[in-house]
């Protein structure tokens, strides 16, 4: 099994956040679960997710390659960005 954290340096939907914002499983069968984690994510929401692959968990959550799977026991530094592009809740841009 593989685990990685779901990192986003830019949030287009305004509700997921920046930084390491859900945690991935990759089982050895291909099998992909997603956990968003709770108080990482700007929609206040824990939740999980089951996908038949980590190419299909991005297709839905990758936001064409904005998104990054991060190996765990990567710790460069990197878990949050200095700034987040992206919508805030009230729809505005950061940039």
């Amino acid at each position: 099994m593989k685990t990685y954290y779901l990192r986003r340096d830019e949030d287009v939907s305004g509700k997921s956040g920046c930084g390491r914002v859900a945690q991935v499983a990759e089982f050895d069968d291909g099998t992909a679960v997603l956990h968003w984690n709770l108080g990482a994510n700007r929609s206040g929401v824990a939740s999980t997710e089951v996908f038949g692959s980590i190419s299909d968990l991005l297709r839905i959550h990758g936001h064409d390659g904005r998104t990054v799977l991060e190996p765990v026991g990567k710790e460069d530094g990197s878990e949050s960005p200095q700034t987040c592009l992206g919508k805030t809740e009230q729809g505005t841009e950061n940039v």
